[in-house]
Parts: structure tokens; sequence; C-alpha cells
């Protein structure tokens, strides 16, 4: 019983891995060799796939037909920036001969991934010394699976976006503006965040002046970024298009996100058809699966952007409110997939780091959102049984409850 109480006391663990420089640097050390050692899994195959044929497709046919290529399913959906990571490794591999459909490529990719994590691990902690969120960043198993054994770039959007935010509530609107045009440029998730931004940014303390330059910034970084596409692609909307066909492309309320629709509505019979819970059936015969997803998630937002009006500029409960904005997207938007959580733990981290209550709430929903992931990642190879599908559904219904106590954790939290 001590022992699983200290595991949730964040004061039990010991301050010598912090406090002792070469104590320090081993523990670094091993969390970079805990990522390398991912290098040799074979990621999520299907997803890799796709970025392998990227590759194939970049170096055969040109970087600015890599969108209008729709001979199978390798069709690309993401926006420009990746695609100029994986243009110079693609021509490397062409120039060698070697194949591109092996693991070795994928590490190419993976190893992308630990430069941007520990560049900016790097400098967040020459800028803020903050331990802490360095050492929750470094241990994170939802980390470490997402981007070193599926070799997912959420790690990479999740950076952008918490330096967004991080430095819009500095006030420093140039920064912000470059950060976010970038992130535009690398995932159609940042749309999420948009609204956010765009709150904190009018009512933000910064001058006109600052405002308007701001957001001319933000457009000159996304356009240069668009550029080579818009002047040389078949269709000039080609890397553009990727955010406006974004919304809608799956029809199901969840694609393996453990949250509260794949608790009530995991279907075993369509899993081993390789499908998902549909959007379109009607609940209680009256209403859609999907429009009373985004109804419960309008309910939801509207609360966390009033009370991010009503607690700005305060650093903490604005960030607090942030870890929690991806907990409920999560939760309650349809069309989730499941690693869509992940830049939650970002947020989290750094409010554990002044907040130490948020320790065993961080702990737990990594921990399951870790599942969520293995579980995802081998569930075409290994679930084939029914009884294994429904555990599931007990993860989700664990993540649903966890949600709820974290909701009523933040809500606590803003009345302080």
């Amino acid at each position: 019983m001590n022992f699983i109480q200290n595991i949730f006391r964040f004061e039990a663990y010991p301050s010598q891995v912090i406090n002792k420089p070469n104590t320090w640097k081993w523990f670094v050390a091993v969390c970079i060799l805990i990522r390398i050692l991912f290098f040799i899994s074979d990621g999520h195959n299907s997803d890799f796939d796709f970025f392998e044929n990227w590759a194939d497709r970049i170096v055969h046919h040109g970087l600015l037909n890599i969108y209008s290529i729709k001979v199978d399913r390798f069709e690309c959906d993401y926006p420009p920036l990746y695609l100029y990571v994986i243009t110079p490794i693609a021509h490397l591999f062409d120039a060698f001969s070697w194949d591109m459909h092996t693991q070795f490529f994928d590490s190419f990719l993976k190893f992308f991934n630990l430069i941007v994590e520990f560049s900016f691990l790097f400098f967040f902690y020459r800028k803020t010394n903050n331990k802490i969120f360095i050492a929750l960043m470094l241990l994170s198993p939802a980390t470490i699976v997402n981007a070193y054994g599926w070799g997912q770039i959420d790690i990479l959007y999740s950076i952008l976006m918490f330096l967004g935010i991080y430095y819009i509530l500095e006030n420093k609107l140039y920064p912000t503006a470059i950060i976010l045009g970038i992130s535009l440029c690398l995932k159609t998730q940042t749309l999420l965040f948009l609204p956010i931004f765009g709150l904190l940014f009018l009512i933000s303390k910064n001058s006109l002046k600052e405002k308007s330059l701001s957001v001319l910034l933000l457009f000159s970084i996304f356009i240069l970024l668009n550029l080579p596409f818009l002047l040389g692609a078949p269709n000039p909307m080609d890397s553009i298009n990727p955010h406006l066909t974004a919304a809608g492309r799956y029809n199901f309320i969840s694609v393996n996100a453990f949250n509260f629709y794949w608790t009530l509505w995991a279907d075993f019979g369509l899993k081993m058809q390789l499908k998902f819970p549909p959007n379109d059936v009607l609940v209680f015969g009256i209403i859609s699966r999907k429009i009373l997803a985004y109804f419960l998630f309008a309910i939801a937002f509207t609360w966390i952007l009033f009370n991010i009006k009503k607690h700005y500029p305060s650093k903490p409960k604005v960030i607090a409110l942030l870890s929690l904005f991806c907990f409920t997207y999560f939760m309650l938007l349809p069309e989730m997939h499941e690693r869509y959580l992940f830049p939650m733990f970002i947020f989290s981290a750094y409010l554990t780091s002044f907040d130490k209550r948020e320790w065993p709430y961080f702990l737990i929903i990594v921990l399951l959102h870790s599942m969520n992931l293995v579980w995802a990642w081998g569930e075409q190879k290994f679930i084939k049984v029914q009884w294994l599908f429904e555990i599931s559904r007990i993860f989700a219904l664990l993540t649903t409850v966890m949600w709820v106590l974290y909701v009523n954790r933040i809500r606590k939290f803003l009345k302080e």
C-alpha cells in the first residue's frame, strides 16, 4: 500500500537525479538510448507504408506532383513541411540505391523526431532551467511509443503548439506567428488550436501595430512554405487542400481512440472488417452520433474559451485549460484517432512542474494513453478474439472516468 501511495506522491521521487549533475547526465543519456532502441521497431506499418511510398513517388515523379497521384490508397494528405523532410532522405536512398521500403529508411524519419525533440528540450532547459518538465518529457512512455515506436510526428507539432502558447502568454506575438505558420504547414491538427490562439491574440495587451505585423508574418510564413506548390503543382491548392478536407474524411465516431464513444459503441464485428463505429447512426433515433459529438464538444469548448478569457494572463491556469482542451477534444470530437491526445502531455508535464497536484493525473492518463497506442499499434495483427477486444472498452471507460475527474481537478484549480 505504501508503495502505491508513493507512486502518486510526487515528493517521493528522488531529487538526487535532478540535483546531481553527473546523475542528471546519465539520466538523459539513458532516455536517449531508450529512444534509439525503438528504432529497431517496424513502426506503425500502415503509416510508414505511406511515408515510404511518398518518398518513392517524390524520387520518380517529383515533389510537386506528390498530391496529384491518386492511383492507390497512398495518396498524400499531409501539408508540405514534412514532405520537405522526407525529400532529401528519399534522394539520399535513391543515390545509394537503398531500398526505401525498409526499417532503415524509417529510422531516418525517427531520427528527425529525436533531433527536434532534444533541440526543444535543450532550448527550453537553457531558457527556464525547468528540470522537472524536462524529466517528465524524457520519461513519458507516450512520447517513446508514439514518436519512436510508431515513428509519428505528433511530437513535432505538439512542441510547436506548446511553444506558440508559451510565447503568446508572454505577449511575444512575432515568435508565436512564426511557430503557428510553421505548424500549419506540418499538421492539420493545428486547426484545432486556432480558436484558442485567436482568442489569446485578441485579448493580449500588444499594440495594434504588433498584432497587424504578426498576422502578416504568420501568413507570409505559411505562403512561403507552400510557395513551391502554389507556383509549380498541377493544382495550386494541392498543398493547402489537406486542411480543407481534414474534417469529414472518416465516417467514424472513433478511430481506435479510447474515448467516450469507444466505451459506448466499439464493435468487434466492425473491427474484424477493419472498420470502426460509424458517425451517422442515430442515437435514440433522434440525432446522429456526429451531430451529438459536435454538440457536446461545443458546450465543453465554450466553457474552456470562457475560462481562458476569464483567467488570462495567468500562465498556470491557461496552461491547465490547454491541457484540459486536448483531453476534451480527444474525448468528445468525432473522427478521433488514438494519437490525437498526445499534445495534452506536454501541457500537463509543464503544469506538473509547478503544481505537484497534477502529477497523479499526468501519470495515470499517460499510462492509459500508452496502452491505447500499444493496442492500436498491434490490433490488426494480434487482436483476433472478442474477449481481448473488449479490454479496449475497459481502458476507454477508465479514460472516460479520468476525463471526468480531470475536469473537476481543473475546475477546482481555476477557483483558487
